[in-house]
Formats: C-alpha cells, sequence, structure tokens
C-alpha cells in the first residue's frame, strides 16, 4: 500500500500551522497547499512523503511515454519486476504549472499494477 497522507520527521516540521474550526469545518489558511502540497511549497522534507510505500520486491521503470490529445493526456510506463517475488507497484502522475498560483505540484493520477517475477507490464495514467 501507500501512505495516503505525509509525515513529518517531528512535530515541529508539520506544514500544516493553522487549521481553526468553524461552525464543524476545519479552515486550514494554507489553501491549497494542505498536506504534500504545503510540504513541497515550503520546501520541508517529511519522514514520509505523500504515496510512500514498500514492497516485497523490485521493480525495473522503462521510459515513460505522453501522449497530449483535446480531452487530456495518457501516460504510459513498462515496468519488469525483477524481484524474486509477484508484487505490486503504483505509478504516480504529478503535474505543475510554473509561474502560477497552483501547487507547486498536484497529483494528477495514479495506477496500480501487478506481476509476477520476471514479468513486464505496462501502467497507464489517464
Amino acid at each position: 500500500g501507500r501512505l495516503p497522507s505525509t509525515w513529518p520527521t517531528d512535530d515541529h516540521d508539520e506544514a500544516i500551522v493553522a487549521t481553526m474550526p468553524h461552525d464543524g469545518r476545519l479552515i486550514y489558511a494554507e489553501g491549497r497547499d494542505v498536506g504534500y502540497r504545503g510540504w513541497l511549497r515550503h520546501g520541508r522534507q517529511p519522514a514520509f512523503p505523500f504515496g510512500y510505500g514498500l514492497g516485497y520486491t523490485s521493480w525495473s521503470w522503462a521510459e515513460v511515454v505522453v501522449d497530449m490529445h483535446a480531452d487530456g493526456m495518457t501516460v504510459d510506463v513498462g515496468l519488469t519486476n525483477v524481484g524474486p517475488r509477484a508484487g505490486a507497484e503504483v505509478v504516480q502522475v504529478y503535474l505543475s504549472r510554473p509561474g502560477s498560483d497552483a501547487p507547486v505540484r498536484w497529483l494528477a493520477g495514479f495506477a496500480r499494477v501487478h506481476a509476477e517475477p520476471g514479468q513486464t507490464v505496462t501502467a497507464r495514467v489517464d
């Protein structure tokens, strides 16, 4: 599995510092820079980043192929299980818009693949 949140090295490293409840809702003064986006914006290094995870095998990644089309893009990458046992890998695709007020980068999509030892599979993120 992969972590759905970012874990700080210690409490003083937490990127969210001004969260206040209001009418039953949490209001984040950080705006869109919540979670891993706040860590990126402030250049802090967490103990375990969003999406971190361990497995019981090793992977070799091929070249990433990006196909741009009218309604978005498709990202394909070949992965070969080079370890001794079956396993799963998660490919995460992030986007950025330098020079804007958008987050430093954000998760645009992901794909999880399974493979037996020696097997090559393709992960596709639409």
